[in-house]
């Protein structure tokens, strides 16, 4: 809709300066308009739609099956260990590492995942594009992963801090003795 919106404008507005400035009055006006009509009509906006269907969604899994709920154990688990490690700085690189590669197992999962669904799944979430898997397996610990990274930032730049400091008091107490 935007793009169509967008395409109708055109590229009047380059030109004179009174015409940029008419052009982007007739810009925020079209804006208005189409706000305006999408009211009037009742469409709901873009974010709203998106907003729905992530409901939706959450509708649609039966999240009471066992190996849900094991997943979404495994994500709070692995949270837990990310504020356990959060000052063992070698131990936290480690295990960032591990989470990036089991985000990146998300594909193979999901093959498996279309494989093997009766196994263990009431229905087949497994879909060709994965975005079931992605949604409650690779997302969360891409998450995980930027938790963990923060923290290992914050441990870079503590230890950068710390070492420009000792390096000022030692240019300090050098320039004393002298």
């Amino acid at each position: 809709m935007w793009m169509n919106f967008i395409g109708g404008i055109g590229l009047h507005a380059i030109g004179t300066h009174s015409g940029m400035v008419s052009s982007q009055q007739d810009i925020v006006q079209n804006i208005l308009r189409t706000l305006q009509a999408q009211l009037q009509h009742n469409t709901p906006p873009a974010a709203s739609q998106y907003g729905q269907q992530v409901i939706g969604f959450f509708h649609a899994v039966q999240w009471s099956q066992p190996w849900l709920q094991a997943l979404v154990g495994f994500h709070i688990l692995s949270l837990i260990m990310v504020i356990v490690l959060r000052n063992r700085h070698t131990a936290l690189c480690v295990y960032f590492f591990i989470i990036l590669g089991l985000a990146a197992l998300s594909e193979r999962m999901n093959a498996l995942g279309q494989m093997y669904w009766r196994n263990f799944a009431v229905a087949d979430y497994f879909d060709e594009s994965g975005l079931f898997i992605s949604f409650v397996y690779a997302f969360p610990l891409i998450i995980n992963g930027f938790i963990t990274l923060f923290f290992i930032l914050r441990a870079a730049f503590t230890t950068m801090v710390e070492m420009k400091r000792m390096q000022l008091r030692r240019k300090q107490q050098h320039i004393k003795k002298d």
